[in-house]
């Protein structure tokens, strides 16, 4: 026999209706409660990873990479993906490859540049970093940052620079990146060596 209902009282049969009824919504307030609580989760565990791990507030892409003193040393840089209200903000990382103690920083001076897509230079920024001490195989990273220039303050060949993808994205705007920009970081060491590292694709 099969497990449908079986009653002699209509009232039973009612009540056996309504709760035919009523169930859907109820699973249905289950499944948004459910939905809710993992996205709490989610959120605690963002929080508490970027707690433990600062580094999550470095942005996954960096620029090219290049080579310092002779090779023992590695340099690039990446933007921040949560830098102050109303700034921009980079890391530049410096890695030890050699297999003793290295202290570089303070002969090295950094020239941050922005170009649009004319190839006009937007904003230029200059750093002097001090001494650290670096671990073989190990990095030390520097951080700079800057305030926001306002679009309305740059000549019109450089409004490009806060230009974003339109959105629904199309085809058209996956191959072509006209509304990306190219940052550029110079490193010059005392000794008048110039090095070049490029952040391409950067967007403000």
């Amino acid at each position: 026999m099969g497990s449908g209902y079986h009653s002699r009282s209509p009232e039973e049969f009612r009540k056996y209706i309504n709760d035919l009824n009523s169930a859907p919504k109820t699973k249905t307030w289950r499944n948004v409660i459910i939905f809710i609580d993992i996205l709490l989760l989610i959120l605690v565990f963002y929080m508490a990873s970027k707690k433990i791990n600062p580094s999550m507030d470095i942005a996954q892409k960096s620029s090219s990479k290049i080579l310092l003193e002779d090779g023992t040393l590695q340099a690039y840089f990446s933007k921040s993906i949560n830098p102050p209200p109303e700034s921009i903000g980079y890391f530049l990382f410096i890695a030890n490859k050699s297999q003793k103690e290295i202290t570089y920083g303070k002969d090295l001076s950094l020239k941050f540049i922005v170009r649009s897509e004319t190839g006009k230079e937007c904003l230029q920024k200059d750093f002097q970093l001090v001494d650290k001490r670096i671990s073989p195989g190990m990095s030390e990273n520097y951080s700079f940052f800057f305030e926001k220039i306002l679009e309305e303050a740059l000549p019109d060949d450089c409004k490009s620079v806060y230009r974003k993808p339109p959105f629904p994205r199309t085809i058209d705007t996956f191959l072509k990146k006209k509304y990306r920009i190219d940052t550029i970081l110079y490193l010059e060491s005392k000794n008048g060596i110039k090095k070049e590292l490029v952040l391409t694709d950067d967007n403000w």
